[in-house]
């Protein structure tokens, strides 16, 4: 019984590394997974381990494993869902700050009525004899 934490420790710490590497660049981890297909199905055996123990910590980890889930193909992607540090994800992300930027730059600018003076200036006193 000993021996057996020690390597379900370890298990839950390498899935969530590989789950952070993943998440932070996956083209070139797909690549790699594609290379390498016995690698990806112990991946995937183990994400679905986790998975299925619930022994990550509500939260964090067990979002986390979610999106790792999603973006392994291992369940169905939210409709929601894009990862930022993809190809896709960046080119999703440039396409709304241009329709952003289209929409701000579409608006009607407002017209200044009179541009104030800068400096002191004379004024009436209404006491004035």
């Amino acid at each position: 019984m000993h021996v057996f934490f020690p390597a379900l420790s370890r298990l839950l710490e390498n899935v969530a590394f590989f789950g952070d590497i993943l998440l932070r660049f996956p083209d070139m981890t797909h690549d790699v997974l594609k290379k390498h297909k016995e690698w990806g199905v112990i991946i995937e055996a183990a994400v679905v381990f986790c998975n299925q123990t619930q022994l990550y910590s509500e939260g964090v980890s067990q979002e986390q494993l979610m999106l790792v889930s999603q973006e392994l193909g291992l369940i169905e992607k939210d409709p929601n869902y894009f990862n930022p540090f993809s190809k896709e994800g960046k080119m999703a992300q440039e396409q709304q700050m241009l329709q952003a930027a289209k929409s701000s730059h579409d608006k009607p600018k407002k017209k200044k009525d009179r541009e104030k003076r800068k400096g002191p200036r004379l004024s009436r006193s209404k006491n004035e004899l």
